[in-house]
């Protein structure tokens, strides 16, 4: 016990001096005020003590009062003294909650959750990212150096947390909790920086990493670095673009599969070892009651994705389906 007060006492001073001193001189008060009425009105040490922290509390309930000169006196001190510990009290902790929301409002806090969503930079993507992002009810971060990016995350209205710090800097990605998050996802100006973040992150962290490239050659460097996963926003756009020519709906039709608002949804469903769909083939579940308003279109195998699900690829445990879900009404 008294390794564990003497721990406490060192922890609180060398973090909260201020802390430290209050309680230092509230504690000089109370026995101050318990040695006085236990001395000079012959009180017990229990009712010295009580008759102390009402006195310095000003609460005063009149179950005791000095009846000795000196006793009256000694009340007097312990008011005052009272009234100035309580003053002070209330003072550092006004200027405690200040202090800690100015710096949340400043992006200068530390992270301390685990298995958040921390995103990297900030871009026209990650803004769609984020609006994606709210469904899944997950503590989202941004980490960016630029204070304009806290306040246009604020004009979103969004469920995230702006860090003020430098993406490809470890002791900024830290304080963000980048070490013990569940995914990043990194969207910096350029690949460089990109690239250096992933780098940074990829040899302290287990989290799924994510990352966004401008240039499709860079994708393979990414990969080797560590990246889970390397998007190329312009590519698919372009594609989508140049087929809309010739098939009109094919841009209309990914855009809302990949919306949670509207059209039918994209889902992936992690397979268990006790499923009931286990060793069946995927042209045996169409319209099965397991998998109700379910369409498979792929399934993610180990490091593989197989797109052609047709020639009947049994359903193993560990597998993750990617499906089709009906359950929007057409869009007009």
């Amino acid at each position: 016990m008294f390794y564990l007060l003497h721990r406490l006492r060192k922890y609180v001073t060398r973090r909260h001096p201020t802390i430290a001193m209050l309680a230092a001189m509230t504690a000089f008060v109370c026995g101050y005020g318990t040695v006085g009425f236990h001395f000079l009105e012959g009180y017990p040490w229990g009712e010295s003590l009580y008759w102390t922290v009402t006195t310095m509390s000003t609460v005063g309930y009149g179950d005791f009062s000095p009846t000795t000169p000196w006793g009256r006196i000694h009340a007097m001190t312990v008011m005052v003294l009272g009234i100035g510990i309580f003053g002070l009290v209330l003072e550092s902790l006004v200027s405690v909650l200040l202090n800690a929301s100015e710096k949340r409002k400043r992006g200068m806090i530390t992270i301390k959750d685990r298995g958040h969503i921390l995103i990297c930079g900030w871009s026209e993507t990650v803004r769609e990212a984020i609006q994606e992002l709210q469904h899944l009810h997950q503590e989202v971060y941004l980490l960016h150096d630029s204070l304009e990016v806290r306040d246009m995350v604020e004009q979103m209205e969004a469920e995230v947390t702006f860090i003020k710090g430098d993406p490809t800097r470890w002791e900024d990605l830290q304080r963000a909790g980048a070490d013990v998050a569940g995914m990043l996802i990194i969207d910096l100006p350029t690949d460089s920086e990109s690239l250096d973040c992933l780098i940074t992150v990829r040899r302290r962290t287990q989290a799924r990493v994510v990352v966004e490239v401008e240039r499709a050659e860079n994708r393979e460097k990414f990969r080797a670095a560590g990246a889970d996963e390397v998007t190329i926003p312009f590519v698919l756009s372009g594609r989508l673009i140049a087929q809309s020519y010739s098939k009109r709906f094919l841009a209309r039709f990914v855009t809302e599969v990949l919306s949670t608002d509207i059209g039918i949804n994209l889902e992936e469903i992690e397979v268990e070892a006790g499923a009931p769909y286990v060793g069946k083939r995927i042209k045996e579940l169409a319209g099965d009651e397991f998998l109700p308003d379910m369409y498979i279109v792929a399934v993610g195998r180990e490091e593989h994705l197989l797109l052609d699900t047709s020639g009947g690829v049994t359903i193993q445990p560990g597998d993750r389906l990617i499906c089709l879900k009906n359950g929007r009404q057409e869009t007009p």
